[in-house]
């Protein structure tokens, strides 16, 4: 008989588990640089775009599979077919390696929660972090000696993760999702508060919402909008297939997908947003610096900018400086629960070993290769690392999912068991997006381009007036021309709202899956990929890329293959089997 799996107590908890996975880092510091860097609000409706075309379906995509076979990734793709399985196991082994730097960072965050009352970081932050904290040596080669006080707080950060998620799901996960997201949404409510009252907050502020439409054009604003989307959602790394086989039978899934990218997307990076650029605007102006100057992307954001912009508020900055950083680690330490809790349950699945011995199996690894990165040369080697694995797997694995699924499992089997469940239809949802909500979007987007167009066609149209210089003339031609991409645009978004008025029930969820984003997928890592032949990451030696970057890689497609071609426990084909009768048995009663 099949060991009876855990489920969550509640779909409410369900969805808040979902969420504390999204909800990560890159909310806060990489979705802020993206808007910053692509226009604003140009970058925010293209991201609304993605979230509708690409983000959505392939959650409600992972919901379907985990559910429809109570299990975690590997075995899900095995039910599909054996040599598979290695689709599930690759991103599995990922997490694994990424943990161990994500815990890192999330010590970094301990020790800054502890200096924040006394704000304890002075006036040069940038010193304070890198030369002081750090420790840093100035070379990725120059690893020498770890960092005591990160060293301890990294500890703590594993024995917190461990003590979490050994309570098991509903007391570990589940019960900590519904504390820490509901603390998390208002300290975030409290920033955004603060931010955007601060003097000079609308300068910030005008910058982050006021669209630069002279951006639509460039392919690498569409790449950054669907790739940073992608990530946030935690899409591939196997978490929401997970999440979802421990949903009972009877269960709304699609409004779940939904809830997810609004809670996630919406509130955590758009409306938090609002308080990031406050407080920049704020902080561009007592610095006397323009507002590029003070922005930074990735670590230097959270533990540069934002400390001396705390730290120079007018009112109480230590309180303020610790609901930074609190929000910062609740932000974290969920998502790194997520990803223990999945890792945990994918061994647990295959081997059935002791989830307890797993768990401290994994604590005990990801907290000796941590110590890599604590290291006064880990800063170097945790960047070059994250940049290759945390990007190119999952880009790899979002296209093997929809591929499988599209061509050999069949999309029409998760179509027919989201409509099996109570609440809102594939049918309804995708029926309104493609119709009216997309092709509003591509609307707003042609109507953008050719006012901008325009307008700089009317400029060198009264320079050509007033000076009559060919130049100008040539201009006005060359603006004039460029008015087929909007029409073309135009006339899209109409076919695609006639299409899908007129397209069979499902159709567009379909279509999404199998074309649109394994297409859209493998463009991004086109750019990406090949982009690395072009100019060395970070520029650092080829030599360090090849070892942490080029050898993580290695690792965990290795390991992977491994894990896959492993012996799992004596009755697990058995016990799949019995499960698929059991699933079919209650939807022919259904």
């Amino acid at each position: 008989m099949p060991v009876q799996r855990e489920q969550w107590k509640n779909r409410f908890g369900f969805i808040l588990a979902c969420i504390a996975s999204a909800v990560g880092l890159g909310n806060i510091w990489r979705f802020n640089y993206l808007a910053y860097e692509w226009g604003g609000g140009t970058f925010i409706i293209v991201y609304i775009f993605a979230i509708l075309t690409a983000a959505v379906p392939i959650v409600i995509l992972e919901f379907g599979l985990g559910h429809r076979h109570r299990r975690t990734a590997p075995l899900v793709f095995r039910r599909i077919s054996k040599p598979l399985e290695v689709i599930g196991w690759i991103p599995c082994v990922q997490m694994v390696f990424l943990i161990s730097y994500y815990a890192v960072v999330l010590a970094w965050v301990t020790n800054y929660l502890v200096y924040a009352p006394t704000l304890a970081w002075g006036s040069d932050t940038n010193t304070f972090f890198f030369n002081t904290f750090l420790q840093t040596s100035g070379s990725v080669w120059k690893l020498e000696t770890v960092v005591p006080a990160i060293v301890l707080t990294l500890a703590l950060v594993w024995l917190f993760n461990w003590w979490v998620i050994s309570r098991g799901l509903q007391k570990g996960m589940e019960l900590f999702s519904k504390i820490l997201m509901p603390v998390l949404a208002v300290l975030a409510l409290i920033l955004v508060i603060r931010g955007v009252t601060l003097p000079h907050a609308m300068d910030g502020i005008t910058a982050y919402l006021t669209p630069d439409w002279t951006k639509l054009g460039q392919p690498r604003l569409w790449v950054d909008a669907f790739s940073q989307i992608f990530f946030s959602i935690s899409a591939a790394f196997g978490i929401m297939i997970a999440f979802a086989s421990y949903l009972p039978r009877r269960t709304s899934m699609v409004s779940s997908a939904f809830s997810l990218a609004l809670a996630n997307s919406g509130y955590f990076e758009i409306f938090l947003g609002l308080g990031s650029f406050g407080t920049l605007g704020y902080l561009a102006h007592i610095s006397g610096k323009p507002l590029d100057q003070v922005m930074q992307s990735g670590i230097g954001f959270a533990f540069v900018i934002f400390p001396e912009a705390l730290s120079r508020m007018p009112i109480w900055p230590e309180f303020f400086a610790v609901c930074f950083f609190m929000l910062v680690f609740f932000a974290g330490i969920t998502s790194s629960m997520s990803i223990v809790q999945v890792v945990a349950s994918t061994f647990w699945d295959k081997f059935r070993w002791p989830m307890k011995a797993i768990l401290t199996a994994l604590a005990v690894f990801g907290f000796a290769l941590g110590l890599l990165f604590v290291t006064r040369g880990g800063l170097y080697a945790l960047d070059i690392v994250d940049h290759y694995i945390s990007s190119y797997i999952l880009l790899f694995i979002g296209v093997a999912e929809c591929i499988i699924v599209g061509y050999i499992y069949g999309v029409d089997k998760i179509i027919r068991h989201h409509n099996l469940q109570p609440g809102l239809k594939l049918a309804q949802l995708f029926h309104w997006v493609m119709t009216f909500i997309v092709p509003a979007i591509l609307l707003i987007i042609a109507a953008a381009l050719a006012w901008t167009n325009l307008v700089k066609a009317e400029v060198a149209l009264s320079i050509a007036a007033q000076y009559e210089t060919p130049a100008a003339g040539a201009q006005l031609w060359a603006y004039a021309a460029k008015l087929w991409v909007p029409a073309l645009i135009a006339v899209g978004a109409l076919a695609v709202s006639g299409w899908s008025w007129r397209c069979k029930r499902n159709e567009q969820f379909t279509v999404l899956i199998k074309y649109w984003i394994p297409g859209l997928l493998t463009l991004i890592f086109y750019q990406g990929w090949f982009g690395e032949f072009k100019e060395a990451y970070g520029s650092y030696p080829a030599g360090a890329l090849a070892f942490f970057g080029g050898g993580f890689l290695l690792h965990i497609i290795l390991i992977a293959f491994l894990l896959a071609h492993g012996k799992g426990y004596a009755s697990l084909d058995e016990d799949m089997d019995a499960d698929e009768l059991a699933a079919e048995a209650e939807k022919a009663a259904a």
